[in-house]
């Protein structure tokens, strides 16, 4: 960690030994969360956090979450606020976890995706200023299978909708985007190499308007459609 803007960097400080799986950083205000995958024949999660005046991060912390050896996920924070998605390639299924207090607890897992897809993977989770979840994720649909790039967010009583398809391509982990309190930007990858931000913003009554625009280089402008 830097307290200088990375002209210095303390020792660095071993959280995890072993088959450990890709590390997710979020810095929120003065906290820090690490989160990470254990993985050996399944895989479960693990959280680390520490305040940046602090000495080091705490002892790291079991979220109570597994699954198979490809299980994915993301990681939001908000105040005192976390929410962890991840895909489970056993169960063919994305989920969230929340807690309210830094990671000390977490509440039940909640099932988002609609059941529609398969292959799930690539999740990625903002949270909304007002609070309200979004996630987004990949899936496979159609015959032949093709992947798509899936999104939910929650309505007017915290629950999820019905999973909106943004259309075939693929994602990483930091696709999603939230950019005000009732608008996502999603920027996804899809055929014939094209880069596309997709803008989703739904009404009062919870009903989605989209609209996409395809991002090329400086000698030309993007058209939307």
């Amino acid at each position: 960690r830097s307290s200088d803007r990375g002209n210095h960097f303390a020792a660095p400080q071993t959280l995890a030994q072993g088959q450990v799986g890709r590390p997710y950083v979020v810095l929120e205000r003065s906290h820090v969360y690490v989160l990470w995958s254990r993985t050996q024949e399944s895989a479960d999660l693990w959280l680390a956090h520490a305040k940046l005046d602090d000495e080091g991060f705490g002892p790291a912390t079991p979220i109570g979450i597994s699954g198979g050896a490809g299980l994915e996920y993301s990681l939001a924070a908000q105040a005192n606020r976390l929410v962890v998605a991840w895909s489970d390639p056993e169960q063919q299924a994305v989920f969230i976890e929340q807690s309210h207090d830094r990671g000390e607890t977490f509440e039940p897992p909640i099932r988002v995706d609609d059941a529609s897809a398969s292959a799930i993977r690539a999740p990625s989770v903002q949270l909304f200023r007002n609070g309200r979840v979004a996630l987004s994720w990949v899936g496979e649909l159609g015959n032949p299978p093709m992947s798509h790039v899936l999104v939910d967010w929650t309505r007017k009583g915290d629950g999820f909708g019905t999973d909106l398809d943004l259309g075939t391509g693929t994602q990483t982990g930091l696709a999603l985007e939230v950019a005000s309190s009732r608008r996502l930007r999603h920027i996804l990858r899809v055929a014939a190499d094209k880069l596309l931000v997709t803008t989703i913003q739904d009404d009062d009554k919870g009903e989605p308007s989209v609209t996409s625009a395809e991002v090329l280089d400086e000698a030309n402008e993007a058209n939307p459609r």
